[in-house]
């Protein structure tokens, strides 16, 4: 009936119901429609912690945690969608960016080949090395057979140009000289068979000023073939910083990353782990812990960085030059090809020839190389490269930093300490 009340009261909270809902929504678009706020580095809120998800969703984060902080690290991932979208990498998510990101028509990460090889220069002046030693023969792996107890050795330091090879262990370490800009580096190939990358230490109970010592004493003592710088993790402990996730032998040293993303901090605790099937296994900091690596069976870890690569590409603090990156010093990075198929760029400076490198060079010769994951290592005064004993980077040795660890690659009762 035209005049029944309950019929008006009932089409009077329809419509109540309708303009409810039609005023809620508004307040939806303003956090994930077209509306929004511009975002930057600084900021907080709860359309930040949005951002983070869809990132996430997009392939862009390696996981949907996080705060509602804007942070430095946060801006380098949008700058990498920005660029990924052919938009100028600013770091600041606009208003139409938000949008794009929201719609369908944002480029996933899956989508986005790795960064093109910006290939460090060779001019005519690089010298490298020309003698080409008689190798012995050697099985379809590329090592001496199987079982065999011999050793293959050659060293040619006037030529640049060293050799280790057994029933387990490949090294050819090779030097080059360029001159305009002036630099020295060494390139070393490691094969594996049946062996892994291991820490060794100097001999001591108690971590003391007394337990830092020269490389190449540590790896005399411990027969180490190839010996090149690790994290040293020590040093840090030394001076009561942080050592992020250190794990040696299976036990876990420290497990201290930084809470939160600060900045440019150095080292940026950024993981590395060796694992058993040969590979190397790589992690921001943060995003892994002690009890997860040794579940993989990972028996020595280190923290340090930053990553370099990461499945063929630059990593985000690498491409956008954090305040330690743009910086020339003497470094050390290690690059797996494959598992069991290692590179490991040592390069001089701060010494009247060459001041060093930057880590866009690292990355960008490591991706030359072959390497799919490459890792920075602690270099400045920490770098070193020691084969059968010998420092082979520098000839002044005191300008070394003592330390109390390495990496080392296969043993040999040949190795002898080769110091003053």
């Amino acid at each position: 009936m035209k005049g029944d009340p309950m019929r008006h009261i009932k089409f009077l909270l329809l419509f109540l119901i309708l303009a409810l809902l039609l005023a809620a929504l508004p307040a939806r678009a303003e956090t994930v429609g077209a509306q929004y706020r511009e975002l930057k580095t600084g900021m907080k809120g709860y359309d930040v912690y949005l951002l983070r998800i869809r990132l996430y969703q997009l392939g862009y984060l390696p996981s949907d945690r996080g705060t509602e902080e804007y942070t430095a690290k946060l801006a380098n991932t949008v700058k990498l969608v920005q660029e990924a979208n052919r938009l100028e990498p600013t770091g600041i998510a606009t208003p139409a960016f938000q949008a794009l990101l929201y719609s369908e028509d944002c480029v996933p990460a899956a989508s986005v080949p790795p960064a093109a090889t910006s290939k460090p220069t060779s001019p005519a002046s690089l010298q490298s090395p020309t003698a080409q030693p008689e190798l012995p023969e050697l099985d379809d792996e590329g090592f001496l057979e199987r079982g065999s107890t011999e050793e293959f050795i050659y060293e040619n330091e006037e030529d640049g140009l060293w050799y280790y090879i057994s029933s387990t262990l490949y090294v050819e370490i090779r030097r080059f000289i360029q001159t305009k800009p002036n630099l020295k580096w060494y390139e070393t190939t490691v094969n594996l068979r049946d062996i892994l990358p291991t820490s060794y230490s100097s001999t001591y109970t108690k971590l003391t000023s007394d337990s830092f010592t020269l490389p190449d004493r540590i790896a005399a003592d411990n027969h180490v073939v190839l010996a090149i710088s690790d994290d040293s993790y020590t040093l840090r402990t030394f001076g009561g910083d942080r050592s992020g996730i250190v794990i040696r032998n299976g036990t876990v040293i420290t497990n201290s990353p930084y809470n939160t993303f600060k900045g440019p901090n150095f080292p940026n605790m950024d993981v590395m782990a060796f694992l058993p099937d040969g590979s190397m296994a790589l992690f921001e900091n943060g995003e892994t812990t002690p009890e997860y690596l040794l579940s993989l069976g990972a028996k020595d870890v280190y923290s340090f960085g930053p990553i370099l690569l990461k499945d063929g590409r630059e990593s985000l603090q690498v491409r956008y030059g954090y305040t330690y990156s743009s910086y020339k010093h003497p470094r050390c990075a290690i690059g797996m090809r494959s598992p069991n198929h290692y590179i490991v760029l040592t390069v001089a400076g701060r010494n009247s020839f060459t001041d060093g490198v930057r880590l866009p060079w690292l990355a960008d010769k490591m991706r030359e190389l072959g390497a799919r994951n490459a890792f920075n290592l602690d270099g400045g005064r920490s770098t070193y490269l020691v084969f059968m004993g010998k420092i082979l980077n520098m000839s002044e040795k005191n300008a070394l930093r003592k330390i109390t660890t390495i990496i080392g690659f296969g043993t040999s009762d040949r190795v002898e300490y080769r110091g003053e």
